[in-house]
């Protein structure tokens, strides 16, 4: 079962992903973090720097990206949305959909024999038209998109209110790269349109019936178990 997190950044993903991580393996069921399965056979287990990591992935799966895009119809029309930036960011950004899609093909297949948790799947291509662009999001490609990507077997919307996902932000030290550099008012507008455009994708009539929403607000420790149990009932296994 392929299970991608889903969410604007600050939500919580990574945290939560790492509970419910810890819970299945104290449960003794199969399952892998998306990283640990695609790094099983491959070099890439020894690369250490994320961004060497990533140009890894992208060359290792290109070819399994353009076969995907020969015989799915569906997925070029997801590529179709336009990406307003120009450069070496517009080339990025097709990097990062190429790592993206390619890696959610390998793990489909991994994840036919275990649980694979997911951050940063597929759905995250999301960002790049619609979140991390410097130019306002056109969500009438938002429709074509929910229509066409292709998805996971469940998904995770995780969300919080903004002014905690503001503050957790802030105390980062890896804050994303679309943040670095910028001021008060653009990481405010940032982490807002992630939140928003999560939302929508998550209503679209395909994407809802798989979809789980979290709020991780309350940080305590009773919510947080709380939430651990939502997620592996929706996952159709056991609870305590």
């Amino acid at each position: 079962m392929l299970v991608e997190f889903v969410g604007g950044s600050g939500v919580g993903k990574s945290t939560l992903i790492a509970r419910v991580l810890s819970r299945l393996v104290e449960d003794r069921q199969s399952v892998e973090l998306s990283g640990d399965a695609l790094c099983q056979s491959s070099l890439v287990r020894f690369i250490r720097h994320e961004g060497l990591r990533n140009a890894w992935y992208c060359i290792t799966v290109f070819p399994t990206y353009l076969a995907l895009l020969r015989h799915s119809p569906e997925l070029r029309e997801t590529l179709k949305i336009p990406v307003k930036c120009v450069g070496w960011e517009r080339v990025d950004r097709i990097r990062s959909n190429v790592r993206l899609v390619g890696c959610h093909r390998r793990l489909v297949d991994t994840a036919k024999n275990t649980t694979v948790l997911v951050d940063e799947g597929i759905l995250a291509s999301v960002n790049n038209p619609f979140v991390s662009s410097d130019w306002a999001p056109d969500y009438s490609s938002l429709e074509q998109f929910a229509d066409s990507v292709p998805l996971p077997d469940r998904i995770i919307h995780v969300v919080a209110a903004p002014d905690i996902v503001r503050s957790r932000t802030a105390k980062r030290m890896d804050k994303p790269r679309c943040l670095r550099g910028r001021g008060e008012r653009d990481q405010r507008l940032f982490l807002e349109r992630g939140l928003d455009t999560f939302e929508r994708l998550t209503r679209h009539a395909r994407i809802a019936g798989r979809t789980l929403r979290i709020d991780t607000s309350d940080e305590s420790g009773v919510a947080t178990e709380a939430n651990v149990g939502r997620i592996l009932k929706h996952l159709g296994m056991r609870t305590r």
